[in-house]
């Protein structure tokens, strides 16, 4: 298709409110012919997040310094400061293919007018910016609530992806010039194509089931809604309308009326699957605590086949702590949905809460591998490395978690350790703190930088955030070790060793018992008495097997030796040296 008429097509995908099929057409575009600062500028309006609008806006400055709208865009999303002047001469002002098309099109003076309305914003100084009106079409056919708004499909793989390098994050950010991050949708050798709507029925003589079905895939819920409930008063015993009305009502956050219509599509037909799995969705979604595990199996009962029913079903039974049955339900919708990304993803998440961490790597792979675009993937392939050892390949993917996501404290948590395993202890602590200053009562955060200070030598500060996570939790044992490793290191062996024997009584196993027991010994013999050192370096060798590892076990028992081994006897004067 030649270009003019693939914009022709871009346009007219904006104009009508559907970000995908835009998105598509510009992938297209940008992976061919990646220089164009108007596709960036347009790809920066049909992207998900502000970070992959940063990303395209500096893009299309980078291309094209003069380019005003995406200068006025950055500045609108903070940025760019609002005083910065171009960066440079860059190429002579050209008229945009945005404007080629206005002007082939002015016979269509009302058409135009909408699609110029729809490619531009006031700036903050109220001046217009040609294309900058796209980001105002970000949150077009938006759900009121995304939080609680599932997919209407799980997206099926077509192709295999690969990964494109991408700068690992800095914490804190200096400023607010962030480079934002590439747009995963641009990491894909190949779209992803979802399923298509269970339960949909052909409807021949209604035009509004047709219309209702294609605002939905456009997300734009409350048309949705609207016509197909025409379907319904015209067709009372469609249960299939009655349905997807539920579902247009969920997506849009309306759980009330969402459960209205799936008791209706109930009432038409007891046996129709998917009005019990959307009933379990929206009062989920209204309420976490809810029981829903009557319709989610009810849903499994009565289609043997119906994947998504096993899927929910086992995400249930996860957020339980019912890892038996949640493994069941996933085994299940495996082999149903064998191309299901949110499958393996729940499938590593299961396998992780048994102990197979193995396991839970393959399913995170898999799930990574199916879909690229999607971003838990990434961050559950990072913790399934991690639980493997294999702290060095988590790096990757849970920098390109953090591009996206760059203030999730867990994620910011993890990758501080992967920074440490890597002996890049700066951008640990760069990790650390940025967690911390996200959230400043994380008492993870405080010990896992309070330790980090502890083994690069920071005592001061390392003792400044042990007691800081004291104040959260006085009966936190992490907190309690570390302050009394802090004082050790200090130089304070007598208050040391008053925090050791306290910390102690903590434990809550013979590990922690041992670790609490070392370094008391330790500070024992820092505060030389040696005779109670003996006694803790033996209790230590008292604890079972499993408790203490070898590596301790050895290190007890040369302390031991050292303290217990005589001193040789200082030599007598020989004869000869006497009478000389």
């Amino acid at each position: 298709m030649p270009q003019d008429s693939i914009h022709q097509e871009i346009l007219k995908a904006i104009r009508a409110g559907d970000k995908p099929r835009a998105r598509d057409l510009l992938t297209r575009l940008l992976k061919t012919s990646p220089s164009s600062p108007d596709d960036w500028l347009l790809m920066s309006s049909v992207v998900d997040s502000d970070k992959e609008r940063i990303y395209c806006l500096r893009e299309a400055l980078r291309i094209d310094p003069r380019n005003e709208g995406a200068r006025r865009g950055l500045i609108f999303f903070g940025a760019m400061p609002a005083g910065e002047p171009p960066s440079g001469r860059g190429p002579s002002p050209r008229r945009s293919w945005v404007a080629r098309q206005v002007e082939g099109q002015r016979a269509k003076p009302a058409e135009l007018e909408a699609t110029r309305k729809q490619l531009m914003i006031w700036s903050g100084a109220g001046v217009l910016s040609i294309l900058l009106l796209v980001f105002g079409l970000v949150n077009a056919g938006r759900p009121a609530n995304s939080a609680a708004s599932g997919p209407l499909s799980v997206p099926t793989a077509r192709a295999s992806a690969t990964f494109l390098p991408t700068p690992p994050p800095e914490f804190p950010t200096p400023t607010p010039t962030f480079a934002g991050a590439r747009p995963l949708v641009l990491l894909l050798s190949a779209t992803y194509t979802p399923t298509p709507f269970y339960g949909v029925t052909p409807h021949p003589i209604s035009e509004a089931y047709k219309s209702g079905l294609a605002q939905l895939a456009l997300g734009n819920w409350a048309a949705a809604a609207d016509l197909l409930q025409q379907v319904t008063q015209n067709e009372p015993d469609a249960v299939d309308a009655y349905y997807l009305t539920g579902e247009a009502y969920r997506l849009e956050g309306d759980f009330k009326n969402a459960v209205a219509q799936y008791n209706q599509a109930i009432q038409v037909q007891p046996s129709y699957a998917p009005a019990y799995l959307g009933r379990a969705r929206a009062n989920l979604a209204s309420d976490l605590k809810a029981d829903v595990e009557g319709d989610l199996k009810k849903a499994v009962q009565l289609d043997s086949l119906y994947g998504e029913a096993d899927l929910e079903l086992g995400s249930y039974y996860l957020t339980k702590g019912d890892t038996p049955d949640a493994l069941k339900a996933l085994q299940s919708a495996v082999s149903l949905l064998p191309g299901s990304p949110m499958v393996n993803l729940r499938l590593a998440q299961a396998d992780l809460a048994s102990g197979d961490a193995a396991g839970a790597l393959q399913a995170a792979q898999r799930a990574n591998a199916q879909d690229v675009t999607l971003l838990s993937g990434y961050l559950e392939l990072g913790i399934a490395e991690q639980a493997n050892q294999q702290l060095a390949a988590s790096l990757k993917p849970l920098e390109t978690y953090l591009l996206y996501a760059p203030d999730d404290t867990a994620a910011l948590l993890l990758v501080g350790k992967a920074y440490i395993s890597a002996g890049q202890n700066d951008r640990a602590e760069a990790a650390f703190t940025h967690a911390l200053q996200v959230d400043p009562h994380l008492i993870d955060g405080l010990i896992a930088r309070g330790g980090l200070y502890l083994d690069t030598g920071k005592g001061e500060q390392a003792l400044g955030d042990f007691n800081a996570a004291l104040k959260l939790n006085a009966s936190s044992f992490d907190a309690n070790l570390g302050r009394g490793r802090a004082l050790l290191a200090s130089g304070d062996a007598a208050n040391a060793h008053l925090q050791f024997l306290h910390t102690q009584q903590l434990a809550a196993d013979d590990p922690q018992r041992g670790e609490a027991i070392y370094y008391d010994a330790l500070a024992l013999e820092a505060a030389n008495n040696l005779p109670a050192a003996v006694k803790r370096w033996q209790s230590l060798l008292a604890l079972p097997g499993g408790a203490v590892s070898d590596h301790w076990r050895a290190d007890a028992q040369a302390h031991l030796d050292a303290i217990l081994t005589p001193a040789p006897a200082p030599a007598t004067p020989t004869a000869a040296a006497s009478s000389g």
